[in-house]
């Protein structure tokens, strides 16, 4: 049996945003870029009592086509305010 990489990477992806619709997780923000299931932008406002408290991070996550057998590409903004002061991309 031959497995169709892009439909079973696609329900994987399908899956987790459920789960995490559901779970919520506190301080995180999330959605899905023009309907590409492969693209997530996520946001993180630390909490209140945190050294970084003032700070909210941006990341992009970019979903490979053969995911999970292949880790997404993670690229993480911290932004002060309206400010974008660093960038990293890790892979």
């Amino acid at each position: 049996m031959v497995l169709d990489l892009p439909s079973f990477s696609r329900g994987r992806l399908q899956r987790e945003l459920k789960y995490w619709n559901r779970m919520q997780p506190v301080g995180f923000k999330h959605h899905v870029t023009n309907d590409n299931i492969y693209r997530w932008i996520i946001e993180w406002t630390p909490q209140p009592e945190t050294l970084s408290a003032l700070e909210m991070f941006k990341f992009q996550v970019d979903f490979p086509v053969d995911y999970p057998f292949e880790p997404p590409s993670i690229s993480c903004f911290a932004i002060y305010g309206a400010l974008e002061y660093q960038s990293k991309r890790f892979a």
